[in-house]
């Protein structure tokens, strides 16, 4: 059975999530549902669609919330779905043309298909097949929007009209026929107490399954009370469909009774009557020159109080009872005559005229006088109600030069009669003087005295009075006191720019001008120009502060080192990548820690080459350097040299200590000679060989030669390669210890030779 409502019912919508407000339906007078209030839209509801996606990741959505779809293919009208009120969204707009999917054909439970194609284009068809056919076959084909539209259909040999009631069920389908294994749902008269549906066969009967739970009985505790009416319903439980009738004080249209619903729940038919409408006497209203004596305490719908007015009006002021109990105003009474002042009237005055011509002037109207000597408040006459006028205001008395108040150490030249708020000014006997006196004339043709002279007293200025930190500024030409009048520029801070002009006025600084201070920026990692470079990012992140330094990595292939410096926002970048295997430096080889020094090495050695490093003087051994794409491996050491040990220039021994002591100057300078005239930076290491055995003074006076012991003897440049080679062999024979530090050699005769620098340390002493 249907249910039905009364006016009033309201019934609230379960959204799963509620608007700001709750979505409920409320029946009205004429019958019709009105809804309030809404429910939100989930995310989740929205439709995929092929060609288009959007970004709408909150959980739900208000009444006219929107989702705009991101369409493939656009079209001129945006892709938009809207939620309604009662919680589900509408689509507006559409893409433009779309292919349509395969994965969004239909699956039938009567039909299958055979169309394989991943995607379709407009106009192409998927035709299925039935398990009975109908008079048209079934095909869907797909539209501009990347949708399917279905033509024709299976055949349906079952009808709705064929479906049969359950035990507290009934059929809810809304279709006349439907097709092999197609479903038809029922509705349990207890919500949420079962499930039925029934299945079509091919024989065109009906399969049901599923069953309806049990109707509830209804509580005469339930039982609703309604006003100006009563029942005498005693059963403590209804069963369903069973009847408890009211009787009410005043009759409806139709009886009121509450019918026993599935649910457990009263169903209301019917109405009583309800008390006649009435007009109250005290809510007649009250009238300006009018007045009723309509006394009854209320008055009937349609009864009328009709007022008697001290001016008549066209039609008489009568106030009639509706049927909502309100009085409605017919009629109205008549305006009063109206009372003007004439202008013959209006009063002369000595010091005043006007202009008001009109004949007569009614209440509320006005004439304005212009005095002479305008008062505080200007000179105006009203009409009033009786005819006659009243007066405002005044006119006022003339302020005269010759009672001009005296102010000291001032003057004025001010003569005649002033009016209301007129001023005369005075000057300061003295042009040093501060003050702007003056006098105003006032009410009554008094003057007002304003303001007078003071002597100023001047004064410097101090510096520490003048904010040079707030100016971000420090003193530059400005001094500890700065006499009235005279200026100095305080000098802005480092890193700014700008120019400030500090003037000295009685004591107060005036400044003009500003320091800017520098903007400070770091540097963005996007902003270098690694490609150019021929770098990676290495230790350089996405932003680098200003000042900091960072290392891109050389690219893959290539060598070298760079070095990038963020100076304000912008990057300055040292050193290079060069493509192919790198060769080694020799300032990357750690001779210190291998004690040794250059000996065959030269600055940059090819990569897979070697060479020999020569061990530190008092030391021996053999050392052998390999240069490895970039990086150096080592191999062998140097231990502390043994009494007998031969002198050695670069790891090359050259003799023994025997062969020193047993040769000339002359014989051991030719080797000398050999080894230092080839290379400026070989490094001689000696050893013990017992005491100086002979001296030469011609040798030992060009010491004043050279740079030996952190003393200046003289320059090179007078000296052949050759007694060059002599004189250092003989102090190396005839010095226990020294050290020559630096020798620039610019000889002619020496061309292959452009520096020769000797570190020898710790000597012993040597004897030929």
């Amino acid at each position: 059975m249907e249910e039905v409502y009364e006016e009033g019912t309201a019934c609230a919508y379960d959204c799963g999530v509620s608007g700001e407000t709750p979505l409920i339906y409320t029946c009205t007078i004429e019958g019709i549902w009105i809804p309030s209030g809404s429910c939100d839209c989930f995310s989740a509801e929205l439709p995929k669609i092929t060609g288009a996606t959007h970004s709408c990741s909150n959980n739900t959505y208000p009444e006219d919330g929107k989702c705009e779809y991101l369409c493939e293919v656009p079209s001129e009208e945006p892709l938009i779905y809207t939620c309604n009120q009662i919680g589900h969204w509408i689509r507006n707009g559409s893409c433009g043309v779309l292919n349509c999917s395969d994965t969004d054909l239909p699956n039938l439970p009567y039909a299958n298909h055979s169309c394989t194609n991943e995607t379709y284009t407009e106009d192409e068809t998927c035709l299925y097949t039935c398990e009975t056919e109908g008079d048209i076959p079934l095909t869907y084909t797909c539209l501009s929007t990347g949708n399917w539209e279905k033509a024709g259909d299976c055949a349906k040999p079952c009808n709705k009209s064929s479906l049969t009631n359950v035990t507290y069920g009934y059929p809810t389908c809304t279709e006349e026929a439907y097709a092999i294994n197609e479903e038809c749902s029922y509705t349990c008269e207890v919500e949420g107490t079962g499930h039925v549906f029934a299945t079509c066969l091919q024989s065109g009967e009906w399969k049901l399954t599923g069953i309806c739970g049990e109707p509830i009985p209804c509580s005469n505790a339930t039982l609703p009370n309604e006003l100006n009416a009563t029942h005498n319903c005693k059963n403590e439980t209804y069963a369903v469909g069973e009847e408890c009738a009211y009787t009410c004080e005043l009759d409806g249209e139709s009886d009121l009774i509450f019918v026993c619903l599935p649910t457990g729940i009263w169903n209301k038919t019917g109405t009583c009557g309800e008390p006649p409408v009435t007009c109250p006497s005290s809510t007649l209203p009250t009238e300006s020159n009018a007045n009723h004596s309509c006394t009854n305490a209320t008055y009937s719908v349609g009864d009328f109080c009709e007022y008697t007015c001290e001016f008549p009006g066209e039609d008489d002021l009568i106030f009639i009872c509706l049927d909502n109990g309100l009085w409605n105003q017919t009629g109205g009474c008549g305006l009063p005559p109206v009372v003007t002042c004439p202008s013959s009237t209006l009063p002369l005055d000595s010091n005043a005229n006007h202009s008001c011509t009109n004949e007569t002037y009614v209440e509320g109207e006005q004439c304005a006088y212009v005095c002479e000597w305008p008062g505080e408040d200007p000179l105006m006459y009203t009409c009033g109600s009786d005819g006659n006028w009243t007066v405002t205001g005044a006119c006022g008395v003339p302020c005269v030069a010759s009672s001009l108040p005296i102010i000291s150490n001032a003057s004025n030249d001010c003569t005649g009669n002033y009016s209301l708020q007129t001023v005369c000014s005075y000057e300061c006997d003295d042009p040093n003087a501060v003050g702007s006196p003056t006098a105003t004339c006032s009410v009554n043709g008094t003057w007002i005295p304003n303001d007078y002279c003071r002597i100023p007293v001047i004064f410097g200025c101090n510096y520490t009075d003048l904010n040079a930190t707030a100016l971000g500024a420090t003193a530059g030409s400005c001094r500890d006191v700065t006499v009235d009048g005279d200026e100095c520029s305080p000098a802005c801070a480092d890193g700014s720019s700008g120019a400030i002009i500090a003037t000295c006025s009685n004591g107060t600084w005036v400044t003009n001008g500003s320091c800017i201070a520098p903007v400070i920026r770091d540097c963005n990692y996007t902003d270098l120009n690694v490609v150019e470079l021929g770098v990676t990012a290495g230790t350089c992140r996405a932003v680098t502060v200003n000042g900091d330094v960072c290392s891109p990595a050389c690219a893959a292939g290539s060598f070298g080192a760079v070095s990038a410096s963020c100076n304000n926002g912008t990057w300055e970048t040292e050193g290079s990548c060069t493509r192919g295997s790198p060769d080694c430096v020799f300032t990357n080889l750690n001779v210190a820690e291998l004690t040794a020094t250059a000996g065959t090495c030269r600055a940059v050695t090819v990569n897979g080459s070697e060479c020999s490093p020569a061990c530190a003087i008092g030391l021996s051994g053999t050392i052998i350097a390999t240069c490895n794409n970039g990086a150096w491996t080592t191999s062998g050491t140097c231990t502390p040299n043994q009494p007998g040990q031969p002198f050695t220039i670069a790891g090359t021994s050259l003799r023994t200590c025997e062969f020193i002591r047993t040769n000339t100057i002359a014989e051991l300078n030719s080797y000398l000679r050999e080894y230092f005239a080839e290379d400026a930076s070989l490094v001689l290491t000696v050893t013990e060989c017992g005491p100086v055995a002979n001296d030469d003074a011609r040798k030992r006076a060009a010491l004043n030669r050279f740079v030996i012991g952190g003393t200046l003897y003289g320059d090179t440049k007078a000296f052949e390669p050759n007694d060059l080679v002599d004189v250092v062999s003989d102090f190396i024979t005839k010095d226990p210890a020294f050290t020559i530090e630096e020798t620039q050699v610019s000889s002619s005769l020496m061309t292959r030779v452009t520096l020769l620098a000797f570190l020898v340390s710790s000597l012993i002493l040597l004897t030929l």
